[in-house]
């Protein structure tokens, strides 16, 4: 149902990425609480299709800057053929972190970060 090669490269990403980059905490923290807002918690909890789109949409911090709206229209069109509440979900990260006054994809992409943290192996 959320199939497609960008989603599938979102999810296949290494993911283990740490940086100290605010914006990139604070997008991650917003849209889960956007998720548990919608409703999705008991949905995102079992793991299945809308887990795995929800996963997909949170990962896109770890795409290089230039291929994050193209993933997120994509992903877009996804979530419009199933609607409410998860069109509400990408609604707000379209709103906020895609297309916002204050934040753009280069200022919240962590892409290539070196990693800071004392907590690095």
């Amino acid at each position: 149902m959320f199939g497609g090669h960008i989603c599938e490269a979102l999810f296949l990403l290494v993911v283990h990425i740490k940086t100290d980059k605010q914006i990139f905490e604070g997008s991650f923290f917003s849209v889960q609480m956007k998720v548990v807002n919608e409703g999705l918690a008991t949905a995102y909890a079992a793991k299945g299709d809308k887990f795995l789109f929800l996963r997909k949409l949170m990962s896109l911090p770890y795409l290089p800057s230039e291929h994050i709206t193209p993933a997120f229209e994509q992903m877009m069109l996804q979530a419009e053929e199933v609607g409410s509440p998860l069109l509400n979900v990408v609604n707000y990260v379209e709103r906020t972190w895609i297309r916002g006054s204050m934040w753009k994809p280069e200022n919240w992409s962590v892409y290539r970060q070196t990693v800071r943290t004392n907590n690095d192996v």
